[in-house]
């Protein structure tokens, strides 16, 4: 028996949406902030009649684009607790596609079957018997500005003049109603790329800026920025698990054991790494050049090799030679496993035509999901989560999938370490941010800033010198200074990334190109007195 096509008016077609978009956000939302909501599903309705007079095939696709759109971020609200922002859609869309959908499971694609493709079938099922004449739409339209006026007034909104603190109301009322906050989230996402694009066009080069000298022949300078990986879950910070069983046994390594990221997104956290931007400063985005620039001017050869897809920093950064993860998990057994860079930093280490390297290792390390990021042989702790969907998981499989990772990241830098053993070396470690896992129904990361959880800020990092360099006439001098801060010194950041990987490798300005305040292995950051003894100590899951 053929279905039968459904009648509607354009005005009732698009009623029916906004209504079960309505509906579907009820699945995120408590029913006591639904009046926040309302503004968001008149808000919703207004758009979609302003593609009314379009042809129907266009008119549905937009219905329905609307579906799918909530249909997907009602999913990962409801499952992960996230909040969606600017910087959420850009790394989305901007890291590794491949990483992305992993995080895609069966209960997702069995969510999408029944709350997107069917109404979307049912929306294209559905002959549009009357759509409205112009004067009609215009006072429809009208009226729904009214009533959106109304809605305001009702929560209590107040406007205020540019340059002014904004009332923060509105901002919420977006948030509880899907998916006029992804549809924002998109448009604050584009914004900042376009802007991120240009200000890379247009970066002040430090050595154009500033004069610096290497005082250290033949060194080896290797950073691997790891990848939601938390410091209070690495056994050397005092974590209650053996996840750091090999990095425990190194005498010539130092961690910090309170260090909060940049931010909660790796696009917004690596400038600050990078560069000397603030982690206070707003934006996030540099105005000047990244230390690479400052090593490959001093006669460093730089690789990068990356298991990430962000093309247009690493062109920022600067390097002599790139691989990223295409050119690395090419026909290599490990898929999207931080060993797999291995290969490659070997090759790096053990070049004789190049002196002095800084090899930069961008890896995946702790990112969801956390069993594809162990190697099976690593898998010490189970049970273990096999889901993306972490909601689905119990805290102690989260906790033993997540633990593995750190175990994984543990035996990764000891292979880096055997490599740098017998050479003059500095190796350090540090994450882009942290990681929730499950601590008051939240998971993952890229909440704002202003509410994240401690633990997606909370991150590791170390700092290890080979024998060799460690016995030099400077590389004492430096690692006593940096054991001597790690002392006293309780809260770091990332802003001492950036000028302690300088200072570390006995690279000097004597033109103010490096703040010794924000060196780890300069004499005079001690006397930074505001910012020691403030740091409580890391909160371990019992």
């Amino acid at each position: 028996m053929r279905l039968q096509k459904l009648k509607l008016s354009s005005f009732a077609l698009s009623l029916w949406v906004v209504g079960y978009i309505f509906l579907l956000n009820l699945f995120t939302d408590a029913w006591s902030t639904l009046y926040y909501a309302i503004g968001g599903a008149l808000a919703l309705l207004f758009v979609s009649l302003l593609f009314e007079k379009t042809p129907q095939i266009v008119f549905k696709t937009i219905l329905s684009f609307f579906v799918l759109l909530t249909s997907v971020t009602v999913f990962y609200k409801y499952n992960f607790n996230i909040v969606m922002t600017g910087s959420i859609v850009l790394s989305i869309f901007v890291n590794n596609a491949a990483v992305n959908f992993e995080m895609l499971s069966k209960s997702f694609f069995l969510w999408m079957l029944i709350t997107g493709a069917i109404p979307v079938f049912l929306i294209f099922r559905t002959n549009i018997s009357q759509k409205m004449p112009l004067r009609r739409l215009l006072f429809v339209e009208l009226t729904i500005v009214v009533l959106i006026g109304i809605w305001l007034k009702t929560i209590g909104y107040e406007w205020h003049r540019k340059g002014e603190i904004r009332d923060p109301r509105l901002v919420l009322a977006t948030n509880y109603f899907s998916p006029v906050d992804t549809l924002v989230s998109m448009q604050k996402a584009w914004r900042y790329y376009k802007k991120l694009k240009k200000r890379y066009a247009h970066i002040t080069k430090l050595t154009d800026k500033h004069r610096y000298r290497s005082l250290e022949e033949n060194l080896t300078v290797v950073l691997v920025i790891g990848e939601s990986t938390r410091g209070d879950h690495f056994q050397i910070n005092g974590y209650v698990r053996e996840t750091t069983p090999h990095l425990a046994k190194e005498k010539n390594l130092i961690s910090f054991p309170h260090v909060n990221s940049c931010d909660t997104i790796t696009l917004r956290s690596l400038p600050c790494m990078l560069s000397p931007l603030s982690m206070y400063e707003k934006g996030r985005i540099p105005k000047e050049g990244s230390f690479v620039d400052i090593f490959r001017k001093l006669g460093y050869y730089t690789s990068i090799f990356s298991l990430q897809g962000l093309n247009d920093l690493y062109n920022y950064m600067g390097y002599d030679r790139l691989l990223t993860k295409y050119a690395i998990l090419k026909n290599n057994r490990y898929t999207t496993q931080d060993m797999a860079l291995l290969p490659f930093a070997k090759e790096a280490i053990e070049d004789q035509t190049h002196p002095k390297k800084l090899i930069i290792l961008h890896t995946l390390g702790s990112h969801n999901r956390y069993i594809e990021r162990v190697p099976p042989k690593l898998v010490k702790f189970k049970p273990n989560c096999y889901s993306s969907n972490l909601h689905r998981c119990t805290k102690e499989e989260i906790r033993n999938s997540y633990d593995n990772t750190i175990l994984t990241i543990d035996a990764f830098l000891d292979d880096l370490i055997t490599l740098l053993r017998k050479k003059k070396a500095l190796l350090i470690y540090t994450s882009d941010h942290g990681e929730s896992l499950g601590e008051n129904g939240i998971y993952g990361h890229g909440r704002p800033i202003s509410s994240a959880p401690k633990a997606q800020r909370n991150v590791p990092m170390l700092f290890w010198f080979s024998d060799m360099y460690k016995a030099s006439k400077t590389g004492k001098r430096l690692y006593a200074n940096l054991q001597e801060v790690q002392k006293h010194l309780q809260q770091i950041t990332h802003d001492e990334l950036f000028y302690s990987i300088l200072g570390c490798s006995d690279i000097i300005s004597e033109d103010e190109g490096i703040d010794n305040r924000l060196n780890l292995c300069s004499e005079t950051l001690l006397a930074r007195s505001p910012r020691t003894n403030t740091a409580k100590s890391p909160t371990h899951t019992p």
